[in-house]
């Protein structure tokens, strides 16, 4: 089927309206910023996908939405230079504390939200351009040709294939409609479309979320759906009550979640313009 009138762009920023406790306010992910630090340290992510990326010692990279470091601080290792790009100043925190920890002296911290980068006037390009779960994005098509040109050789995304397994699971027990990201194969017509013939790897992503105490659960998913009633709070830490596990420091976590992604990639020679 010819999909070539189809868009893509149009019907990413229609799903992405739709989202169920998505937050793009900077202010919110400093809040939260220790958290996401806690759980992005506790998946399987960065050991599946770095042997999938070409990366090259004399490489300038590029870590868009980078949080924390999950990627940022292996990928140094093994590069010439890393730009760690978040809007998030609480994320670049922790991010240049870890550096200061490890004696890493080649990651460069701009905080900066990627809609305002414009290439060439406030960032050079790099050798390669990385994305990894930071595409929850308007306009994604402008988004990626911008990653695009500001890539010398190679572009990576990393995305969503499937749903978020805890969100999912809390807006079913509230009987609440629950919309996800846009996915994966959004993202890949739409690359198609644009003339980049990417390449696409599965990841299965484990995880268990973890949280100091009930309260501290219950608060995560108060910010995360934003509107509970009193009658849908009790009955939320009542699930939760039940489900999270306890842990041997005395918090508590999820069961062992498995999510799916997709680490995309093409090469600059690839593109075919059309």
């Amino acid at each position: 089927m010819d999909s070539s009138h189809i868009d893509w762009n149009r019907i990413w920023n229609d799903k992405l309206a739709e989202v169920s406790g998505r937050h793009h306010n900077k202010e919110r992910w400093d809040h939260y910023a220790s958290k996401y630090d806690q759980w992005s340290g506790n998946d399987n992510l960065p050991e599946q996908v770095l042997p999938l990326l070409d990366v090259r010692p004399s490489d300038k990279l590029l870590d868009i939405g980078c949080g924390s470091g999950a990627l940022a601080l292996p990928l140094a290792r093994r590069v010439a230079a890393v730009t760690a790009l978040d809007p998030s100043a609480a994320m670049l925190d922790l991010l240049r504390r870890k550096t200061r920890r490890l004696g890493l002296r080649n990651i460069d911290c701009l905080e900066m939200p990627w809609q305002a980068v414009r290439p060439e006037q406030n960032l050079a390009p790099h050798d390669v351009v990385l994305a990894s779960r930071s595409l929850g994005l308007t306009d994604i098509r402008e988004q990626l040709l911008k990653m695009h040109h500001l890539a010398k050789r190679s572009v990576y995304l990393v995305w969503r294939l499937g749903l978020r397994p805890l969100d999912a699971l809390v807006h079913r027990h509230l009987a609440r409609p629950y919309h996800e990201y846009p996915g994966t194969d959004i993202l890949y017509n739409l690359l198609h479309q644009l003339g980049f013939h990417a390449r696409q790897n599965v990841l299965r992503v484990r995880q268990a979320v973890g949280f100091a105490d009930l309260a501290d659960a219950v608060a995560h998913f108060r910010w995360k759906i934003g509107d509970l009633t009193p009658a849908e709070e009790i009955k939320l830490e009542a699930f939760l009550a039940g489900y999270l596990e306890k842990t041997l420091n005395r918090g508590l976590q999820s069961r062992q979640l498995v999510s799916r992604w997709a680490l995309l990639g093409w090469h600059k020679e690839e593109y075919r313009e059309k």
